[in-house]
Order: C-alpha cells, then sequence, then structure tokens
C-alpha cells in the first residue's frame, strides 16, 4: 500500500481526471504558480499563471514521458 499526503495552507488545488484535465474555480485574480506533481513517477514542475478577475486562464502543460523516473 502506498499513500501521499499533501497539506496546503490555501484551498486551491485539483487532482486531474483519467485524461488529465483538470479545473479550479473561484480562484481570485492575482499572480500564482502551479505546481504539477506525480510523486510516483518523481515527476514536479511549475509555472507562473495570471489569473484575471472575470476570465478563464488555459495552460497547456506536456510532460515527456521519457524524462520519467518511477520509484
Amino acid at each position: 500500500m502506498r499513500a501521499w499526503v499533501f497539506v496546503f495552507d490555501h484551498s486551491f488545488f485539483a487532482i486531474s481526471g483519467t485524461s488529465g484535465t483538470f479545473e479550479m474555480d473561484a480562484v481570485p485574480a492575482g499572480e500564482y504558480t502551479l505546481v504539477l506533481r506525480q510523486p510516483e513517477v518523481n515527476y514536479q514542475s511549475k509555472r507562473a499563471i495570471n489569473v484575471k478577475a472575470g476570465e478563464s486562464s488555459h495552460v497547456d502543460i506536456e510532460i515527456v514521458t521519457s524524462e520519467l523516473k518511477p520509484q
């Protein structure tokens, strides 16, 4: 059995679906760092994003599977 526990000091996080997509609703406008993690293959990536009031933001992410390192 294996588990990963992440503790946040905010309520803005998401777990992707089987297609790899995710949504976060009601994020206040501002500059943020989007952190992506997949602990099973030791993957982490960070992206700066700008959320604008009253607008949707879209971020495309490509993970190169040959660069992943299974644990």
